[in-house]
């Protein structure tokens, strides 16, 4: 799929903005990039939830996310990434987590009709003891949210 995916993309970059072709190939992509999501999920349930956690760079990953995504999106349409200049590591699975802000940016393209700009937002955060924005479950601490 990873083929499809990258060869797809070329293919569209050299066709018209009034192609035909390019509603095919744009069908083509998504299709493909939804397989991937599926074998993605298959694998992860196939693991039984066991998903690589480790530290990464949010920041770094979601500039890597952006420019994949620009390949991928019309042209029409922009995506950047406002983190906070210090924004703190994450414990989690990257690519599970890249492939939610895939889907979402993703989604978020196909809704823009013309022009337009898909923002990223990442702030640090300190959850406090008995914070009343929290819920109960979650342990006081440092954080990364995405708006």
């Amino acid at each position: 799929l990873a083929v499809v995916l990258g060869l797809g993309a070329i293919v569209e970059m050299e066709l018209d903005a009034e192609s035909e072709l390019r509603d095919d190939m744009q069908d083509i992509l998504e299709a493909a990039r939804r397989g991937k999501e599926m074998v993605a999920n298959l694998l992860a349930f196939a693991r039984k939830g066991s998903f690589e956690r480790a530290v990464f760079s949010l920041a770094k990953s979601m500039e890597g996310l952006i420019s994949l995504l620009q390949k991928t999106i019309p042209k029409e349409i922009h995506s950047v990434v406002d983190c906070d200049d210090d924004l703190w590591h994450v414990r989690g699975d990257e690519n599970q987590l890249m492939s939610v802000f895939m889907n979402l940016c993703l989604n978020a393209a196909q809704a823009i009709e013309g022009h337009g700009v898909i923002t990223i937002v990442a702030r640090n955060r300190m959850v406090e003891v008995g914070a009343e924005y929290a819920p109960a479950t979650l342990q006081p601490g440092p954080y990364v949210v995405s708006l």
